[in-house]
């Protein structure tokens, strides 16, 4: 299905040209999934759980 390509606005654009144009600060970008508190949780997480998988398996008796 063909899409119809308007033209530019040119009001839209010249009041889009007067906002403030500079690089967002980190605060307004966070990263992805909480970015490293979140990673060194799970981190932290799995190796006790291999820890305890280890010990388990040494005096399991399995």
């Amino acid at each position: 299905m063909p899409r119809e390509v308007l033209p530019p606005d040119p009001d839209a654009e010249a009041q889009w040209r007067k906002l403030e144009q500079n690089a967002p600060s980190k605060k307004a970008t966070p990263p992805i999934m909480g970015g490293n508190r979140l990673l060194w949780g799970i981190l932290v997480i799995g190796f006790i759980l291999a820890v305890v998988s280890i010990v388990a398996r040494l005096f399991g008796g399995a």
